[in-house]
């Protein structure tokens, strides 16, 4: 699973939990077969801590910066 897809999981279980509803099963082992050593997380935090990790990695897109020109005041 991308990391775009583990972070689109980790937001359903979010917003299931604060809800109020109990997160989809298949999401929860998702998340926890996909990060073991957080597995022990209760699963708000555990979906946090995806959303923390993999953020970065999910949505970065190349950057493009372009530069000005100098501005060259003249004298008079």
């Amino acid at each position: 699973m991308s990391p775009k897809e583990l972070v689109e999981t980790a937001l359903r279980v979010l917003a299931a939990w604060t809800g109020g509803r109990k997160p989809a099963p298949a999401d929860l082992n998702t998340l926890k077969g996909a990060f073991p050593s957080s597995a022990h997380l209760p699963d708000d935090e555990l979906a946090c801590q995806v959303i923390h990790d993999l953020s970065g990695m999910a949505f970065r897109k190349p950057v493009t910066v372009e530069t000005a020109q100098p501005m060259i005041d003249e004298v008079a």
